[in-house]
Protein backbone atom coordinates (compact mmCIF):
# COMPACT_ATOMS: atom_id res chain seq x y z
CA UNK A 1 0.00 0.00 0.00
CA UNK A 2 2.68 2.43 0.59
CA UNK A 3 3.86 1.92 -3.00
CA UNK A 4 0.58 3.20 -4.37
CA UNK A 5 0.94 6.88 -4.17
CA UNK A 6 4.23 6.81 -5.20
CA UNK A 7 3.43 4.47 -8.46
CA UNK A 8 -0.10 6.62 -8.51
CA UNK A 9 2.06 9.99 -8.90
CA UNK A 10 4.51 8.54 -11.68
CA UNK A 11 1.74 7.52 -13.68
CA UNK A 12 0.08 11.18 -13.49
CA UNK A 13 3.36 12.44 -14.49
CA UNK A 14 3.68 9.89 -17.73
CA UNK A 15 -0.09 10.62 -18.32
CA UNK A 16 0.69 14.54 -18.41
CA UNK A 17 3.75 13.75 -20.62
CA UNK A 18 2.22 12.22 -23.19
CA UNK A 19 -1.17 14.31 -23.10
CA UNK A 20 1.08 17.66 -23.36
CA UNK A 21 1.76 16.74 -26.85
CA UNK A 22 -1.79 15.57 -27.78
CA UNK A 23 -3.23 19.05 -26.17
CA UNK A 24 -0.49 20.81 -27.97
CA UNK A 25 -1.22 19.61 -31.21
CA UNK A 26 -5.22 20.00 -30.82
CA UNK A 27 -4.63 23.85 -30.03
CA UNK A 28 -2.31 24.86 -32.69
CA UNK A 29 -5.02 22.86 -35.26
CA UNK A 30 -7.60 25.07 -33.77
CA UNK A 31 -5.78 28.00 -33.97
CA UNK A 32 -4.36 26.94 -37.56
CA UNK A 33 -8.34 26.71 -38.72
CA UNK A 34 -9.37 29.73 -37.09
CA UNK A 35 -6.52 31.56 -38.41
CA UNK A 36 -7.64 30.22 -42.18
CA UNK A 37 -11.44 30.80 -41.45
CA UNK A 38 -10.60 34.25 -40.81
CA UNK A 39 -8.28 34.82 -43.78
CA UNK A 40 -11.16 33.27 -46.39
CA UNK A 41 -14.24 35.01 -44.64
Amino acid sequence: MLNLPRWRSKSDREIQIIKAPLLNQQLLARNFLGYHRSQLG
